[in-house]
């Protein structure tokens, strides 16, 4: 590959890297019942459809749960992403296929309405998680747990497994993440993550750095993640 081609090449993926999310409304699954549920608020019908035997209805009534932030829906979303982990349905091909967006969709939903205890939850999954596209929901949800400091600590800890050979848009959703609970005790994390992360993504961490770095410095905390 000539020169020019490489620095093509390059831009490219640092495009693909930049515009890669995983917002509830940005999952690339599409349900064919999701346009009927765009407009459903009823909480009890939106819960009750969790228990639907279709799982395109399951998952087209999580979104909107996870969109209305329904906590009440909370217990049931916790269930079907314990029931739908990959990991639970190791060695059955077709349960992993079927269950893999109530996955992802259900972790994210965890995000918009869980608390501390989803944290932890949610920490184990990244151990568990070899999927890249569900490992950047779990990193996704625990972002938007950003009043959980319980959620911040254990992507700290996250953050001292990436090398140079890890998945650039994971490195990259594990900033955002980390960035959007918006804590200076954040920026010690990622400077140590420049010199680990891949190279086309370093300009981008010390970017986060600096915003980081605006941020008030808080008081120590004693309520860290075991």
């Amino acid at each position: 590959m000539n020169k020019k081609w490489k620095v093509a090449a390059a831009l490219l993926i640092v495009c693909f890297i930049k515009g890669y999310s995983y917002q509830i409304t940005e999952y690339p699954h599409k349900s064919k019942y999701d346009q009927g549920y765009m407009n459903v608020s009823d909480t009890n019908m939106l819960i009750s459809s969790l228990d639907d035997k279709d799982l395109e209805v399951e998952f087209s009534a999580l979104k909107r749960i996870g969109i209305l932030k329904i906590s009440a829906a909370k217990p049931k979303v916790e269930e079907i992403v314990g029931e739908s982990n990959p990991e639970v349905n190791q060695g059955k091909a077709l349960q992993r296929a079927e269950y893999k967006y109530l996955f992802d969709m259900g972790v994210l939903v965890l995000g918009k309405i869980g608390d501390d205890g989803d944290a932890v939850t949610l920490s184990k999954l990244l151990r568990e998680v070899k999927d890249d596209v569900s490992l950047i929901c779990v990193l996704q949800a625990l972002g938007d747990l950003s009043d959980s400091k319980v959620a911040l600590e254990y992507m700290h800890q996250y953050a001292a497994l990436i090398d140079n050979y890890s998945d650039g848009r994971v490195v990259k959703a594990l900033v955002d993440s980390i960035t959007a609970h918006r804590s200076r005790t954040s920026v010690h994390v990622l400077l140590l993550l420049i010199d680990k992360a891949p190279q086309n993504l370093r300009d981008y961490i010390n970017d986060a750095v600096k915003e980081l770095e605006k941020e008030p410095v808080e008081k120590a905390d004693t309520n860290k993640a075991k």
